[in-house]
């Protein structure tokens, strides 16, 4: 009997803590259009519901064969700001893990003042992609494993309360990179139609812009 009641209570105890995990930041990475003769890409990572963050880890998937070199151009302005000691993120270097098409990027903060909040739709950092060759579109994802660490957020420390970031797909939304051959068309206001390089038509003809050089006709 004593037996069947610890074991009630310890089932109970493990529920109440389900019900009481803080949900952690929804993570997402847009679909970026590039110019067809374009180098580079950036991919801002953004970030929601980011609240007291104290640590954080991710795992990227991409193909190797359209898009390599991933490296970060910049992060959130937040880690840095006076009173928050954030060391500089730790990311991929070995060549096998780059070659598979997985990048890593972690980080944390050292004292429970280190807790970073962001507003909705922030950019939390940005990666920069080399491109290989693809014609029209390539994913980029994050990658979750079996035990749920290669993706997660964590409270503050020393104890780093692991966030709850369940359904995967709900918490961690991939995106990619497209190439931009655009049809005739005209663009009456300030848009943008691709990143990194020259626009062409579906035809191979170069946007080029009109006398009024707030817009392109094409």
């Amino acid at each position: 009997m004593k037996t069947k009641l610890l074991l009630f209570a310890f089932l109970l105890i493990a529920v109440m803590n389900s019900w009481a995990q803080t949900n952690g930041p929804i993570t997402t990475i847009p679909t970026v259009a590039i110019c067809a003769d374009a180098l580079t890409v950036d991919v801002p990572i953004t970030v929601s519901d980011f609240n007291n963050v104290g640590a954080l880890s991710l795992t990227f998937g991409f193909n190797p064969a359209q898009l390599s070199s991933p490296s970060i151009v910049s992060r959130n302005d937040a880690f840095d700001i006076t009173g928050h000691v954030w060391d500089s993120f730790v990311y991929t270097t070995d060549e096998t893990l780059l070659a598979s098409g997985t990048y890593k990027v972690s980080g944390r903060g050292n004292y429970a003042s280190d807790g970073v909040s962001l507003d909705p739709n922030t950019v939390l950092f940005t990666l920069r992609f080399s491109i290989l060759t693809f014609a029209s579109t390539t994913n980029i994802s994050l990658v979750e494993n079996i035990q749920g660490t290669a993706c997660e957020y964590s409270g503050v420390a020393p104890t780093y309360i692991v966030f709850n970031d369940m359904p995967t797909a709900t918490y961690y939304i991939g995106g990619g990179v497209i190439v931009n051959n655009i049809s005739e068309n005209s663009i009456t206001e300030s848009h943008t139609i691709c990143l990194g390089g020259t626009p062409s038509l579906l035809n191979g003809t170069t946007v080029v812009p009109t006398v009024n050089s707030n817009y392109f006709r094409i």
